[in-house]
């Protein structure tokens, strides 16, 4: 996959590459060359210590050869190597409680992950990132089959610089700075960065949307109405959630004479604020909501959803809003393709399976059996 636009292209091989013990050895070879690696260390160290307090503590993930662990006082470890685990443990340096640290190092790590999104949802909010990863010169990635970082089934994402940034940006972190340090050590084409996780709380952009809703922003769902009937109707639930309900009270459509229970829930308008903890209800319909959700909340919202159904109906827009937020932002802060929606969908309700839609750009998704 490429996206020449966002600078950033993945390449899924089933050939992945095995990190082991072997792997880790191949590591060292820098320290082949002494002098390289210092210069290597110092830039890293340097551009921590520009944003971390000495007293500060840091955990590097994925440790490789441990050369940056050892370089700095107060410095942890995380990694998925058995054999590295077992060293970190055995020196007492080992950690994976990601809410201890507010600082965190990947040195030529995030390009090997095979969902670097959902790796960085786990930083605590107002934490630095420090990155080391290469970056292409070109977003379409033409001739990218003869640049020396590229390495099916070992590197699975790829960057250009200006990708790399746009990247932290969608999961909600801001740049810093970069700098050329690596190159200077004599590393070809690598970006060491670093960010800070600072985008808007989960309440903050509920915030927003009080705020928009007060001007009678929220009322387009009734617009799915008939693509949705059908499956209500096949369903036939006694009690239904309409989470995100805005202004449309849409699941007010399906009451059938009383016959249905229906609760109608937005945390951003006040009657409806309230989310009905401990209760269960045969359906959820989630209505153009997830487009509204920053990235790094989005497992939220979906796993609030599936705490009081397992039986749910999105339809979400894959384009960009006419609105903007009150920060100048487009409303629809998070733009996937159907299929991304999908699979995020079904990671965490277990199934989810796509629906025809009339409407462009619009995906329908449910995650139950018809």
């Amino acid at each position: 996959m490429i996206i020449p636009k966002k600078g950033i292209a993945y390449q899924a091989t089933k050939d992945r590459i095995q990190y082991t013990d072997e792997y880790i050895e191949s590591c060292r070879k820098y320290k082949e060359n002494p002098d390289r690696m210092s210069a290597i260390l110092a830039g890293r160290n340097q551009i921590v210590r520009e944003y971390v307090k000495e007293e500060m503590e840091v955990l590097d993930v994925g440790v490789g050869a441990m050369d940056f662990l050892e370089s700095r006082d107060r410095t942890y470890g995380y990694d998925i190597v058995p054999e590295t685990v077992s060293k970190l443990k055995k020196a007492g340096k080992y950690s994976d409680d990601f809410s201890r640290f507010r600082a965190f190092t990947l040195w030529d790590v995030l390009e090997h992950m095979e969902d670097p999104s959902r790796f960085l949802r786990r930083i605590p909010d107002r934490s630095f990132v420090f990155v080391a990863i290469p970056t292409f010169h070109e977003p379409s990635f033409t001739g990218i089959e003869s640049w020396p970082h590229y390495k099916p089934g070992e590197h699975l994402y790829y960057f250009t610089e200006l990708g790399l940034i746009e990247f932290f940006r969608m999961n909600g972190f801001q740049l810093l700075c970069t700098n050329n340090s690596e190159i200077e050590a004599g590393r070809r084409d690598i970006t060491l960065a670093a960010f800070i996780k600072d985008a808007p709380s989960y309440n903050d952009m509920i915030g927003m949307y009080e705020e928009m809703h007060q001007k009678r922003y929220g009322v387009s769902a009734a617009d799915h109405l008939e693509q949705i009937a059908g499956l209500v109707r096949a369903k036939d639930p006694k009690s239904i959630i309409d989470y995100g309900c805005g202004q449309a009270g849409f699941g007010n459509y399906f009451w059938k004479d009383g016959e249905r229970r229906i609760h109608l829930y937005d945390p951003a308008i006040p009657q409806y604020k309230d989310f009905p903890t401990g209760s269960t209800f045969d359906l959820a319909l989630c209505c153009d909501v997830m487009e509204h959700i920053e990235m790094r909340h989005v497992d939220r919202v979906l796993e609030e959803i599936r705490s009081v159904s397992r039986n749910a109906i999105f339809t979400i827009a894959t384009k960009p809003a006419r609105a903007k937020l009150p920060d100048g932002r487009n409303a629809h802060v998070t733009l996937l393709s159907p299929e991304e929606w999908r699979e995020w969908i079904e990671d965490v309700f277990g199934f989810a399976e796509m629906e025809p839609t009339v409407h462009p750009k619009t995906v329908l998704v449910r995650t139950f059996k018809p």
